[in-house]
């Protein structure tokens, strides 16, 4: 049914945004100034374009869209950018890595969301605090996450279970922060109990700024097909902006999504995996805006060039320019994480990156054997040239 609806130095990334002080302050809920759930005024369109943007939202893959990542996927026309999922339990006990390295490009990602995980209200209001102060422009409360190890410590999706502490953490943390909130929900814990219909209408009442619908269970993962039916109940249910989550894999994926849900927005994830550009080709096939993103000012510094990446040259597949990409997404993350580990995490890209192509699977296995930046650029010279 159709509905309406080598190290990039310092100085090479200038901020993109405005100071802190400049950006415009989110009227906390019953405040003077707050529009309300689904309001039409100044508040809510300020919600809207911190949370919603150009409706083309990336994922928090846990493991994988860390800031690099991230600013990779605005060059191709990602809109609002959510960090992997930040422990609140374990940064209100004084272990911050994870805020800072997930704030480690902050200044390039705005509007950035900080995505918390946790059962402790004040912990999460806590660290909300926290996330706002390094330059967070929205919250996203995790209630949505099936790993075992996230779930046995009654939260991510165990919350499902229990919409009174949800309801509580909700609370805290809107309160807490002068920024839009935001909590991301799975359809429920499973067959028997699909409650997100129920759960998203107490979401608004709390004061939640938008809701983002993965409609798999936890008892799913990520099996099966997610049903997007649920999406649909959901925006019949609520005025808060809904964003649609699950099983996007190309434009045509997108399309029907918002025409079957009328969902506000959507968040694609694992579908843009070595295909960033997946961005702007749903944008094209939408009709929404996808303006034309370049690296960085000056981060060509990165890619031992002197012009700008040529984004359609890199989504055409053109090897050379994939070469540069990689190269610009390894020299951002240097800024904010040791080079073992930058090395260890960029060979899945890489493999991303080449898939489908000749003599990918002889790629694949050579990958596993670049130790440090330098074996890295060798590899990709070798592989990422134009033949």
């Amino acid at each position: 049914m159709k509905r309406k609806q080598d190290d990039i130095p310092r100085s090479a990334l200038v901020p993109q945004s405005s100071p802190e002080s400049e950006r415009p302050r989110i009227p906390r809920a019953g405040e003077a100034g707050s529009d309300g759930p689904g309001s039409t005024g100044a508040a809510a369109d300020v919600v809207r374009s911190v949370v919603l943007g150009n409706r083309l939202l990336f994922a928090p893959l846990a493991g994988i869209a860390d800031p690099a990542v991230r600013v990779v996927a605005r060059m191709f026309g990602a809109g609002p950018l959510m960090s992997e999922m930040v422990s609140a339990h374990g940064v209100a006990r004084g272990k911050s890595k994870e805020l800072v390295q997930q704030t480690g490009l902050v200044d390039l990602e705005h509007p950035l969301a900080i995505q918390l995980v946790g059962s402790d209200p004040l912990m999460m209001a806590k660290v909300a605090v926290m996330a706002v102060a390094r330059g967070a422009d929205s919250i996203n409360l995790n209630m949505a996450c099936p790993a075992r190890k996230i779930v046995h410590g009654e939260k991510g999706s165990a919350l499902m279970k229990d919409p009174p502490r949800a309801r509580e953490i909700m609370v805290a943390v809107r309160e807490a922060v002068q920024a839009p909130v935001t909590v991301k929900i799975r359809a429920g814990w499973d067959a028997e109990s699909v409650n997100c219909v129920p759960f998203s209408v107490m979401a608004e009442e709390a004061g939640m700024a938008a809701v983002i619908v993965h409609p798999r269970t936890r008892a799913q993962g990520f099996s099966g097909r997610a049903d997007w039916s649920l999406i649909g109940a959901v925006k019949d249910a609520v005025r808060i902006p809904v964003v649609g989550n699950g099983d996007i894999r190309t434009p045509d994926d997108a399309a029907r999504m918002v025409e079957t849900t009328g969902c506000d927005a959507i968040m694609i994830g694992r579908g843009a995996l070595g295909r960033p550009w997946l961005f702007r080709q749903v944008g094209r096939r939408l009709g929404w805006e996808v303006p034309p993103v370049q690296p960085p000012p000056q981060a060509e510094a990165a890619v031992g060039g002197t012009e700008a990446i040529d984004l359609d040259a890199a989504e055409a597949g053109v090897r050379t320019e994939l070469a540069r990409l990689i190269r610009l997404q390894v020299g951002l993350a240097l800024r904010y994480k040791p080079e073992l580990l930058v090395v260890n995490e960029i060979r899945k890209h890489m493999i991303w990156y080449s898939k489908g192509m000749p003599d990918s699977a002889k790629f694949r296995a050579k990958v596993h054997t670049a130790n440090d930046v330098p074996a890295l650029w060798a590899l990709v010279d070798e592989f990422f040239r134009d033949v």
